[in-house]
């Protein structure tokens, strides 16, 4: 068994193609970097900053105040909650136990460091605010160990100390492999774009939209400002509303309203085409004839 002075904040990840995997739990390539984005950080850092306040004035009993909740924090967040449940180690780490005084300082010092250089760093690069990659203040330092499985893939088992080394590595596999955390563009919150999707919204409830996920309000926002600033898709809608409205008055069979759609469709998408070269020409694109062809279906 470890001791927890070494395993206190010591975690190993497996690297396997596309994902990574974590205590037995696996997950996709940028999806621990998501989690963190979207952990609650600020509470701790206040408590890292009572816990070196306490250590400052040798204040025992307000360290292990500090040091009690901040455990009881990290058992909370991603990646640390998996660690608090490991077996291996004795005592488990991120209890209250009878440790020495000001025992593990450093730890969560480094923690608090990387929790800060997370948001003032990552965060902007993430949103375009920056262009140079994030390097932690500490250069990585980490232990790696390669394993060929019986299938011939060859596995990388990468042993950390700080989260910022594995955010760093973690990351840059992530958007080499073509994913990436993004911010969602209706609740705020972080999800991870994975390669060969282009989504704008996560999947999470959206606030204040019983039932409805950001993904589902996004979509119906992003067709409204579609329909709002083109042309085309204003004449199609107000067509394809004009002619729905005699399905349900049963003046037009819905056999008949599929067919409109079809080649109402097929009219819009070239009339789409046209009204963008006539508006890159700077030319007048003919309005009333795209209406009149969609009525005469």
């Amino acid at each position: 068994m470890m001791h927890t002075e070494e395993a206190f904040f010591t975690f190993s990840v497996w690297f396997r193609g596309d994902a990574c995997t974590l205590e037995g739990q696996s997950c996709p390539l940028g999806g621990l970097t998501t989690d963190w984005l979207n952990a609650d950080r600020g509470e701790y850092l206040s408590c890292a900053k009572a816990l070196e306040e306490a250590f400052q004035r040798r204040d025992r009993m307000g360290y292990r105040t500090a040091s009690r909740r901040a455990n009881a924090l990290l058992r909370e967040m991603p990646l640390y909650g998996l660690l608090a449940k490991r077996k291996d180690i004795d005592p488990p780490p991120f209890q209250s136990h009878g440790e020495g005084f000001f025992a593990n300082r450093e730890g969560y010092l480094a923690l608090a460091e990387d929790l800060r250089w997370l948001e003032e760093a990552v965060v902007p690069f993430l949103t375009g605010e920056r262009t140079d990659f994030p390097q932690p203040a500490v250069l990585p330092q980490v232990w790696v160990r390669y394993v060929r499985t019986d299938g011939g893939a060859l596995e990388e088992e990468v042993t950390f100390q700080r989260l910022s080394h594995l955010i760093v590595l973690e990351l840059g596999k992530a958007l080499t492999y073509g994913s990436s955390p993004k911010r969602c563009r209706n609740c705020g919150r972080w999800f991870l774009k994975e390669r060969g999707t282009g989504f704008e919204y996560c999947a999470g409830p959206a606030p204040g939209e019983e039932g409805k996920t950001c993904r589902e309000v996004g979509a119906r926002t992003s067709f409204g400002h579609k329909v709002k600033d083109n042309e085309v898709w204003k004449l199609h809608q107000r067509a394809y509303k004009k002619y729905y409205a005699r399905v349900l008055k049963k003046t037009m069979s819905r056999e008949e309203f599929q067919a409109w759609t079809r080649e109402a469709e097929r009219l819009r998408d070239a009339a789409l085409e046209e009204y963008a070269q006539a508006l890159a020409a700077g030319r007048t694109w003919p309005a009333e004839e795209y209406q009149a062809a969609l009525n005469r279906l």
